[in-house]
């Protein structure tokens, strides 16, 4: 059973057991409200909003934040811009950003993912760019290649261009 005092900002420290060793750790949980930076061994948001978290052990439901750390990372129903952890499954959620060194995806959207990824059985995922291998039922919009090459195009499209202007323009 956990022990909780709440606090102004919407966390709630916590003492919870450890899986492995039965001792308490440190953990935040957060419950419907907004906070800045979030560090402890295990934290918890539930319908609420944070600009980073770091962790040993990450879970989400319903939140969104800007930036995770962890080593383990559970999102459901929720939004990050910026994931890097070690073990990373997502729940119908969405990332920008997720690095790891497994990534279990279930009905969820990628951006840009960097690690072996996998797909549950049954589920969807819908990844941009995909650099590492990965399960065959992900079939990204453009392999690592395919936008290193658009994003030279791309660069090389406005050097032209603002070239153009100054001379049109005459600066």
């Amino acid at each position: 059973m956990a022990e909780t005092q709440s606090r102004d900002n919407g966390l709630n420290p916590l003492m919870q057991p450890s899986d492995n060793t039965g001792e308490f750790v440190e953990a935040e949980e957060l419950l419907h409200a907004d906070a800045g930076d979030v560090s402890a061994t295990r934290v918890s948001l539930e319908e609420s909003t944070a600009k980073s978290i770091t962790g040993d052990h990450v879970t989400m439901t319903q939140s969104a934040v800007k930036t995770i750390s962890a080593q383990t990372a559970t999102m459901t129903q929720s939004a990050t811009m910026n994931l890097t952890s070690t073990d990373i499954a997502l729940h119908q959620s969405s990332a920008g950003i997720v690095s790891g060194e497994r990534v279990d995806i279930f009905d969820s959207m990628v951006g840009v993912v960097r690690g072996p990824v996998t797909v549950g059985e049954g589920a969807s995922a819908r990844v941009i760019v995909q650099v590492g291998p990965g399960d065959p039922s992900v079939r990204p919009m453009l392999s690592a290649q395919a936008a290193l090459g658009l994003g030279a195009g791309f660069g090389a499209t406005l050097v032209l261009l603002s070239r153009l202007l100054r001379r049109l323009l005459g600066n």
